[in-house]
């Protein structure tokens, strides 16, 4: 029993390491403290996880991230986000990249969203270009939509 304990635990715990094609580590020291559950979070970058946060940035907001998972130049992340206020209106964009030269992925997005119903209700559209590429193969890319809601209790 103890031994099937012991398999479980490691296998979840080298589980946690792996990610899936575009499911990027977290955006920033405050995404990853919070362990990505940023879903609702009032932040100015959180609309890479909900489109319609981006209704409620306070100001206008700008950030560089990079990140070298293990150590590793194979398995470097870095982003650019930023954010903007207009009126009831929320914008944002971001660019990540991962990888290196062997393999890598980057993700373009741009986002809009809308306060609506006296700033209990937010909602937001966000447009993503996907791009992933192997060395010795064609790069390949495609576009996705996300849609988001906030709703204040």
């Amino acid at each position: 029993m103890k031994k099937r304990y012991v398999c479980m635990v490691a296998l979840l715990w080298w589980s946690i390491c792996a990610h899936a094609a575009f499911d990027f580590p977290a955006y920033s020291a405050r995404h990853a403290a919070l362990s990505n559950s940023y879903l609702a979070a009032p932040g100015r970058d959180g609309f890479l996880l909900n489109p319609a946060l981006s209704a409620n940035a306070a100001g206008f907001y700008a950030a560089l991230n990079y990140s070298r998972l293990f150590n590793l130049a194979e398995l470097r992340y870095t982003n650019g986000i930023f954010s903007l206020p207009l009126r009831d209106w929320g914008v944002g964009a971001s660019v990540e990249s991962f990888g290196g030269n062997l393999y890598s992925e980057t993700r373009i997005t741009l986002n809009a969203a809308r306060v609506m119903l006296s700033d209990r209700l937010s909602a937001g559209f966000s447009a993503h270009l996907y791009r992933i590429s192997v060395e010795n193969y064609e790069s390949t890319g495609t576009v996705g939509v996300s849609v988001g809601l906030l709703y204040s209790l």
